[in-house]
């Protein structure tokens, strides 16, 4: 990817699938592309921050001193999330969140009340259960959960719904839960949001 301000350009693909992603290898293709287009051109490079793209990059520099390497921010925030989610406090939250979502979602009779009570207040929202712990999806979930309490607190209560003890346990009773929601979304929305961003 090449940027002329404001433009960016693609530039070039390379078939890696049968090379081994070694620093050396990294660094000698990267400098393939910076004598094609003239090491005067080039001001900077930024690769994702796994250890084998931090050493071509120092490769790179010591050979063009006048390159800027840059590790990529995007993939930085990312790292820092998955950091954040495999503290224990954090990941319980997400577990526990997790099985709220998937109690009510994959219970046909449970989901459609949900539904039913939602589109009673002029609401179209569903339940999201992300595909993985990926920030973004973390997010749409936790949302999910909070924009829906009051209809997810009015299932809690109708006993012929069949919500296992521990799930109504949580919606109904558990301030924690919610205060916990609420809060780790005010922290991790907008890291999730400056990684799409970027």
């Amino acid at each position: 990817m090449l940027s002329q301000h404001p433009f960016l350009y693609f530039y070039k693909s390379t078939d890696t699938i049968d090379e081994r992603h070694t620093s050396q290898y990294i660094s000698d293709e990267l400098l393939k592309v910076i004598f094609d287009l003239g090491p005067e051109k080039i001001h900077a490079i930024i690769t994702d921050n796994a250890a084998n793209m931090k050493a071509a990059r120092t490769t790179i520099q010591e050979t063009h001193p006048h390159i800027t390497p840059i590790g990529c921010a995007a993939h930085g925030l990312s790292l820092l999330s998955e950091d954040i989610i495999n503290i224990n406090s954090m990941n319980s939250l997400f577990k526990s969140a997790k099985k709220n979502v998937k109690h009510i979602k994959k219970r046909q009779v449970i989901s459609a009340t949900f539904t039913s009570k939602e589109k009673g207040r002029n609401k179209t929202l569903s339940l999201k259960l992300p595909c993985e712990t990926k920030w973004g999806a973390v997010v749409i979930m936790y949302k999910s959960l909070l924009d829906g309490k009051e209809s997810l607190q009015e299932l809690a209560i109708m006993e012929s719904l069949s919500i296992e003890a521990d799930i109504r346990k949580i919606l109904l009773c558990n301030d924690i839960f919610w205060t916990r929601l609420t809060n780790t979304l005010k922290l991790i929305e907008p890291k999730a949001q400056a990684i799409t961003e970027v």
